[in-house]
């Protein structure tokens, strides 16, 4: 428990320097996005009362939710930091919650009076990210019981997308985002010491609209 802590503090801090007071100048986004969430299939490892055994598993393809806000330094405008938080499920009984605290980068094309930063933006951000994953699975008939647990771990979020301002403070994106973390459960079914291990590998594909301020 006292490394789950430490890592929370972790993105405490890397969140607090996206929230901290910019100067005037400063450009803030808002963004929030949607896609699709496609989970690599893996080998899931079971334990119950000492005796193990791992089978490959396909996950669903899922529909994915988030929003993130940015922060962009003025005097470096192609440097930002990035606080991200969102939601997928890469099987009926599993939900997974991302947040994020990034480093993002981006390359201002297509500069005018109108549009100083570009119109055009490729970016790119990475980052560590606490990803909490729930199950609850219903064991019955082999159990009169139910497998459920909460794990909180460290993962890694990088994404590279393109943004187009079609207005002065508005824009459409197109994102990628890869996102890995591997959640360990445990409980007690039937009184029966049971863990599940698995790496999850996923690829998000997104759109989003962003708002600049």
């Amino acid at each position: 428990m006292t490394g789950r802590r430490s890592l929370v503090v972790l993105v405490g801090i890397l969140a607090g320097l996206v929230t901290a007071s910019p100067p005037a100048s400063a450009e803030w986004v808002t963004d929030v996005y949607l896609g699709a969430a496609i989970t690599q299939k893996e080998d899931v490892a079971i334990q119950i009362e000492g005796l193990r055994a791992s089978e490959k598993v396909d996950f669903d393809t899922s529909f994915t939710l988030g929003a993130r806000v940015a922060y962009w330094f003025e005097s470096a405008p192609w440097l930002g930091l990035a606080l991200d938080a969102s939601f997928y499920n890469p099987d009926a009984d599993l939900t997974v919650f991302p947040v994020s605290a990034l480093l993002m980068l981006r390359w201002p094309l297509l500069t005018s009076v109108e549009f100083p930063k570009g119109r055009l933006q490729p970016y790119a951000g990475i980052g560590p990210g606490v990803f909490v994953s729930t199950t609850k699975v219903d064991l019955r008939p082999e159990l009169p019981a139910e497998f459920s647990d909460t794990s909180i771990d460290l993962g890694l979020d990088a994404r590279a997308g393109l943004a187009w301002l079609f207005a002065k403070n508005t824009a459409v994106f197109v994102e990628y985002r890869f996102t890995h973390v591997s959640p360990h459960f445990e409980d007690r079914p039937a009184d029966l010491k049971t863990t599940v291990d698995v790496d999850l590998n996923t690829h998000h594909m997104l759109v989003g609209i962003s708002f600049r301020f």
